[in-house]
């Protein structure tokens, strides 16, 4: 049972070279357009985002932003959304190094 919520943050896609490019700007421009609802009302159809579903939960994730600060190339987002409930804006690391816990 979800109670509503459901998370879908894939944490790595390997793209075959003679996508990459365009599957990228692509993928850049929907978390960019997704973003922008990101903080809205969760209840309200519109919203892309619903906030993280705790304190906890938020700081894991705020964590594995700043460990993807440090051994990546960040393309789009990071951080939260707002200072108002558990946002946090859609984020894409490329350039992620083999090793790296992100």
């Amino acid at each position: 049972m979800l109670n509503g919520q459901m998370c879908t943050a894939s944490a790595r896609l390997l793209l075959q070279s003679t996508i990459a490019e365009d599957f990228t700007r692509k993928l850049k421009d929907i978390f960019e357009k997704t973003a922008e609802m990101a903080g809205c009302d969760p209840i309200d159809p519109s919203s892309a985002i619903v906030p993280v579903a705790d304190t906890k939960q938020l700081q894991h994730v705020l964590q594995g932003l700043e460990i993807g600060n440090k051994n990546a190339r960040l393309l789009t987002g990071v951080g939260r959304k707002g200072t108002n409930g558990r946002y946090v804006q859609p984020t894409i690391f490329v350039d992620v190094d083999e090793d790296s816990q992100l």
